[in-house]
Formats: C-alpha cells, structure tokens, sequence
C-alpha cells in the first residue's frame, strides 16, 4: 500500500490526472465545482493498495496543500505543458523538501495544448528545477488525460512503484493526525487520516490532543471496508467513541495513551531559505495542524541564519516527537520560509542536551540514542525515554535487553534500566566516600544519608543511589 499526493500550481490539472487516472473526482465540495477550482485536500483509492492525495495548488489554500502532502511515499508534481514552470510549482516543491518526501516524479500534463519544441524547454527547465533534490533522476512522464494512450506508461509506472510501509515501520506507538471528521449516523464521530506509526486495533484506547481526552476505537475502515487493525502507512477511517463534549478538528492527534508528551516547546533543526531574526513569529505546520509558533536559540548554541538548533514555542500542546517534519511560514501566511524537524521537547528530563544528542533523536536513530545514554549516565529512565521518542515502555525495555546491548548485564529498578557495571561503579565510589567520612570523623557512627548524597552523589538518580547503599 501507498500514497501519492500530487503538487503543483493552481490549473495546472491535478485533480483532472487523478480522476482520468482512477474515475474519482477528488474535488468533492460543492464549491470546488462551482468554481472549478481545488479548495480542500481529496482522496482517491486505486489498484494495489494505491491512494492519492489531490492537493489544492491555490497560494491561499497552501495550508491545506501541506496537510495533504505529510504522509506522502510518493510526489507528483504537476507541471502543464502550456504554462511550465510557476511561482506555486516552486513553493510546492520547496514544501516538499522541507517536508524531506523520500522520492517522486514529475508529470508534464496538458501536452496538447503546447508544441515539441516547448515541452522539450519545459523537461530542461525541471532539470535545473530537480537538481539536488529528492527528484533529480526521477522519470518525467508526459500526458494529456484527452488522451488515454498517453496516460499508460504514467499509470504502469505508478502500479510498479514499491510498497513504502515497511520503511515506516519504527518502535514508535500509535500516531494519526487526523484530517478529516465527521458523524455518521448510527456510528457516531469518524476521523480519518494516515497512520503515521505503530499499529491500532478495534477496542484500543487512544487519546486526542490538544484536547488531552480519551476515546476508545469502534471501528476500523481501510479503503471502504471494515478492518480489524490499521498500522503506520494505512489510510485508516477510525468510528471513535467517548468524547462525547468535544468533537476533534483536522490538525489533532489521534495517539497511544500514556506514551507520548504533548508539550509546547521543543529542540528543533532548522532550514531557513533567507536569514530569519530570533523571537521571530511564525505559523508552523506539520502533520495536518496549523499553529502559532515562536522561535528563540538555544543556550550555548549559534543562532541558525541558515540551518541549526532552536527552540520552537507553539501555542497549543502537542504530541510531537522525534523526527516529525514541519513548514514554517511568515506570520501572515504570505510565504514559506523554511523548514527543520523535530528533536524532543526541551522539558525532556534528560541530561546532556547537544547537538549530536539532538542529532540522534531528530533522525530516530534508536539504537544510538540508548547507547548515548548509558554511555553518559549509565542508565535509561524508561518513561522519560519513552516520551521522547514516542516508544512504548515495554517495547524500550525490549530493544534494551535484546537488539541494542546484548553483551550487557542490566538491572531494572522501578521505571530505569542500569548496566550492572554502572551499579558496581557506584558502590565502589559509596564505599571509598564512606571510608573516608569515617577518616575524617572517628567519632560519628555514620553519615546522614541525605547530606552524603547531596554532597558527594547529587548527580544520581535517588533510587538508584539507594540501590546502592
């Protein structure tokens, strides 16, 4: 199964590829069709597991356009034969990198409205337009949708193009952004969106954030029929229950209970296009949500005029781990002006923040990151580590003991997890402060515990210490 979600500017003939391609017009809304022009994202299901995401290409609706494109295995940017190149085909582009989308292709449409000798200006100018870019290479197909013949190759390449949801497997709970709700009746509210990692099944609990309430799962729909499960990479209609005061929007998040953070501050790395001043507002889009966002630096790091580490504050707590991507956009949604991922939020209760920590958790190199951990402190706070990096408890403890450290000897106490050599350490260096409390005063029987650990052993979790004594 994948997704392919089209880009391109306005009139250019997505949503007509699309319907010649699979017999849906995506452009649902009664006022899309009166005015002939794409205003909200839509869906198609194909052949093999194939879905497309028809995206508007109005500068207006750019926020819808990024909603549509979050999830996306595949691009296709549309360009027309007629027009070539314009001013939204490159700001949806841009998104596009930002938005780091693992690969796609380029569809000249319209190719009966322009002659050889234009189309031939048009594939030279996508070369310079693609290259360096996730599309450099990638097959440029050439159609009009008057002529069915044409669109052939572009329909046998797509059905050819290799199944993306083995590489969205990650350790990572239950996540959704949800864009689109509404009530059926006899069923109740319906979300739908594209799991963006680990697996659902009918009866879970989930909760929705901002709203931080709890719903449970009544159903499952993929593709129009009823499923027991969904998993990362699936289009997925979830029918919840239990929120019965509020109703959630496009933008929330359907997650695991328990695991995630929401928060609304965060470590990120930033790609700006142009020099961008701190404390500078913004609006901030990832997943399907728009939020209000200001940027501030990182203590002890270079503010990024280009690319860097910041701190992003947004206006409503979100659910929002390491790696997620996002758009940032003027205030005034006028123009896009960069982008950047993820990191952890800065509440994160975990001692040496640096940029090759953050580094780790922005690219989700998992096994790294625990590594680092032990590495700097010699044991993992399982639920902190969880909320980070959006990994269940048990399945953190898994990858510990059996994938990360095999070698290791572990000792689990209370939510952490300590390397037995750690623990020795720390005995051996209570015992020498011991011996030397009772050098320095024969008399006293003993020390106060507190105070000795203030003193001597501040840096150490408390239960541990006790472990140890």
């Amino acid at each position: 199964m994948i997704t392919i979600g089209t880009a391109g500017h306005i009139d250019h003939g997505k949503t007509a590829l699309v319907k010649a391609i699979t017999g849906i017009d995506t452009d649902s809304l009664k006022e899309e069709r009166e005015r002939g022009i794409t205003i909200d994202i839509g869906f198609a299901h194909w052949e093999n597991g194939v879905t497309f995401i028809d995206v508007p290409g109005h500068e207006r609706f750019i926020r819808n356009m990024i909603a549509g494109v979050n999830t996306i295995d595949y691009a296709l940017l549309v360009i027309a034969a007629d027009d070539g190149i314009m001013p939204q085909t490159r700001e949806h582009f841009n998104i596009l990198k930002w938005l780091n989308i693992p690969a796609g292709l380029v569809v000249i449409t319209k190719s009966d409205l322009a002659d050889r000798d234009k189309i031939s200006v048009l594939k030279n100018n996508i070369l310079h337009l693609t290259a360096g870019s996730f599309l450099e290479g990638a097959p440029v197909f050439t159609v009009s949708v008057r002529n069915k013949d044409s669109l052939e190759p572009l329909k046998t390449h797509l059905l050819s193009l290799p199944d993306k949801r083995a590489a969205r497997e990650c350790p990572q709970s239950f996540r959704m952004f949800i864009d689109r709700v509404f009530v059926k009746p006899g069923y109740g509210t319906v979300v739908t969106g594209t799991a963006a990692s680990g697996h659902l099944k009918t009866g879970d609990s989930l909760t929705v954030y901002p709203q931080a309430a709890l719903c449970r799962v009544r159903g499952i729909q993929l593709r129009y029929a009823d499923s027991d499960a969904a998993a990362a990479g699936d289009r997925a209609a979830i029918n919840i229950a239990g929120m019965d005061k509020e109703i959630p929007e496009r933008g929330s998040v359907l997650a695991a209970p328990d695991v995630f953070e929401a928060s609304t501050a965060f470590y990120a790395h930033v790609r700006f296009g142009n020099p961008v001043r701190p404390y500078s507002a913004m609006r901030l889009l990832t997943g399907t949500a728009e939020l209000f966002a200001r940027l501030s630096p990182v203590k002890g790091l270079p503010w990024p005029e280009q690319e860097g580490y910041a701190i992003i504050r947004i206006n409503l707590p979100m659910p929002l781990t390491a790696g997620d991507r996002f758009v940032l956009r003027e205030k005034n949604a006028t123009a896009t002006v960069g982008g950047g991922v993820f990191a952890c939020s800065i509440q994160t209760r975990l001692a040496n923040i640096t940029p090759d920590f953050l580094d780790r958790l922005a690219e989700r190199r998992y096994n790294e990151i625990i590594r680092l951990l032990f590495s700097n402190s010699g044991f993992i706070d399982l639920p902190a580590t969880g909320q980070i990096t959006g990994i269940n408890v048990k399945t953190l403890e898994e990858m510990i003991t059996i994938e990360t450290l095999r070698d290791e000897r572990f000792r689990k106490i209370g939510g952490l997890i300590a390397s037995q050599a750690f623990m020795n350490r720390i005995k051996k260096e209570i015992t020498e402060k011991l011996r030397q409390f009772h050098d320095a005063n024969p008399p006293q029987s003993g020390a106060r515990i507190q105070d000795f650990m203030l003193k001597h052993f501040f840096y150490i979790e408390p239960r541990l210490f006790n472990c140890c004594t």
